[in-house]
This record gives C-alpha cells, sequence and structure tokens, in this order.
C-alpha cells in the first residue's frame, strides 16, 4: 500500500505560486480541542510513520519519535520499515495522552516488495531518478499487476516533470483501478500539472466520492486547481476539507488555505491560518516571511485576532 504522502508533497509545493497566504489565532473564539500523541520506540531508522492513512513523518536516527497534535480516538497506525514488512495496528490514542508502539520486525518474503518499497524511501528521500527504476524493476518482478508501484512510479515521474511517461502510468493504474482513491488521485495531480484543469477536476471529484471523509489529497490538489482558476470560494472549501482530514502532516496547507481567505477578503480567518501555520512550522524556510505579513497585517488593519468574528 501506498498514502499518497511521498508524491502529493510535489502538488502542494507547486500550490505555492498561488501567493503568500494566512494563519489561525481565533483562540477565545474557538477553543482548541485536546489533542493526543503517539511515541514510535524501536523502529529501523527513517522509518515512514502512517496514521489512518495521511503520512506524519518519519522515526529519528535511533528509531524513535514522537508524533503530537493527533486526534484522539481508535486510529491505524502503520509503521514501514526498510527491509521489513508493513507493522499495521489499531491505536487507542487519548486527548492529553501519549500512546506507544513498539513495531514488530518480520522480514518480507516478497523480492518485488522489497524492491518497491526501497523505491517508496528512496522516493521519499527526493532521490526520484533512482526510485523510477527501482519501481520498473518492482513491476518487473510482478508481472501481473503491482499497483503500489505503478502509482509510485507515476509520483516519482511527475516529480521528475516527465509528463508524458508520467501520464502513461498514471492512465494506466488509474484505468485498472477505478475504485482506488490514490490511484485517480494520481492522475488527477498529472492532469492538473499538465494544465487539462477540467479533466483533473473531475477526476478529483471522483477521488473525493470514493472515499468521503478521507481524501486529503485529492481535496488539497482540487483547491489548489480552483484557485489558479479563480474559484476562491471553491477553493477555501476544498482547503478546510484537506485540513480537516490532513491530521496537521502538511502544515503549508494552512498558509495556502489563509492566501485565498485573504483573496476573498476575510481578513481575520486568514490571520488564524497563517497563525497556525506558524505554530506547526515554526522553522519553516517560509516562517520569517508569512511572520512579517501576519505583523504587517495586525499594523496596517489593526486588526484583533481575539475578537469575534463579525
Amino acid at each position: 500500500m501506498t498514502d499518497g504522502r511521498s508524491g502529493w508533497s510535489a502538488v502542494i509545493a507547486a500550490a505555492v505560486a498561488i501567493g503568500l497566504p494566512w494563519s489561525l489565532a481565533i483562540a477565545q473564539r474557538r477553543p482548541p480541542a485536546r489533542k493526543a500523541s503517539l511515541r514510535v520506540t524501536g523502529s529501523v531508522a527513517s522509518s515512514i510513520v502512517i496514521v489512518d492513512d495521511v503520512r506524519i513523518g518519519r522515526t529519528g536516527s535511533k528509531g524513535a519519535r514522537t508524533f503530537s497534535n493527533l486526534p484522539a480516538g481508535r486510529r491505524t497506525v502503520l509503521v514501514r520499515q526498510p527491509g521489513f514488512a508493513d507493522d499495521r495496528r489499531t491505536v487507542l490514542l487519548t486527548a492529553g495522552g501519549t500512546a506507544s508502539i513498539n513495531p514488530v520486525r518480520r522480514k518480507l518474503d516478497s523480492e518485488a516488495e522489497r524492491v518497491r518499497q526501497a523505491a517508496e524511501f528512496l522516493a521519499a528521500d527526493g532521490k526520484h531518478e533512482l526510485a523510477v527504476a527501482e519501481y520498473r524493476r518492482a513491476i518487473a518482478l510482478n508481472p501481473g499487476g503491482f499497483r503500489d508501484a505503478e502509482i509510485g512510479l507515476g509520483r516519482s515521474l511527475l516529480a521528475l516533470k516527465d509528463y508524458d511517461a508520467a501520464t502513461v502510468a498514471a492512465e494506466a493504474v488509474a484505468a485498472a483501478n477505478p475504485r482506488h482513491v490514490e490511484s485517480q488521485t494520481v492522475l488527477a495531480n498529472v492532469l492538473r500539472e499538465r494544465g487539462l484543469y477540467d479533466e483533473a477536476a473531475e477526476v478529483y471529484r471522483r477521488a473525493i466520492a470514493l472515499a468521503p471523509g478521507r481524501a486529503p489529497e485529492a481535496h488539497a490538489g482540487l483547491a489548489i486547481l480552483l484557485g489558479e482558476r479563480g474559484d476562491l470560494a471553491g477553493s477555501a472549501t476544498e482547503y478546510a476539507a484537506a485540513i480537516a482530514q490532513n491530521l496537521d502532516a502538511e502544515p503549508i496547507l494552512y498558509q495556502l488555505y489563509g492566501s485565498v481567505l485573504e483573496r476573498q477578503g476575510r481578513r481575520a480567518e486568514a490571520l488564524e491560518a497563517y497563525e497556525r501555520f506558524l505554530v506547526l512550522a515554526p522553522d519553516s524556510s517560509l516562517a520569517p516571511a508569512v511572520k512579517s505579513v501576519v505583523d504587517q497585517m495586525k499594523q496596517v488593519d489593526d486588526v484583533n485576532p481575539y475578537a469575534p468574528a463579525p
């Protein structure tokens, strides 16, 4: 299984061109919900951690990391360790608490899956040319059809801006898996990058319909597309849906969301979104610029971020 995280960061990165967004600070108007934490220990270094199909990050060099700001409740947690089978389990996350897991290491039996997994880790490190070669080798080892490798191949080809090859790969996997959300979303990403907006929007909406409440990448891609076409109201709605489903794994969504809100004249909400971005990504290369914009907004407009919305 793939999880949508290693390839759709490229979609989000491309969206920065929409403009500098705004963020989140109206604490008195909406008390923040208490969040939960997840502690992963004893994994292979740099293992990928996925919660409810959303990639939330990787463990450190010693195979451990605590992930915060997660919604409470029963969550499906998958730890993907290099060279080992996925460790998947249901974990109860409690508000204000920290759940701990120590993933099991079981050697992979399938050579094709071992090669596909190696390709995924190469892609996660930005080594897409090497990843493409490994994805193709994995597909050759499993000639009966290897959906996850085919999806990964399409993502890496798109990251390399090889649009023709990415289109071939994405169309093939989407046609073979018409009810698989990620397959459809990857095709939509490719179509959007090629400027085929009507076709891309149709496929994004198809993906969303397949998994209501569990398609953050499709919502984000559609938000980007609508913003580029000037449909600010539609874009804002899709960003809000993406954020609600993404477990705050992509802080830049708040920045992009804020940009759309500001262009709509919803300045207090835009400020809220910017400040949320700064809370989640204070060390981002974009943080100084966003902070500067927030400061200017407060000075120029004399905005009180704690005032009730009009």
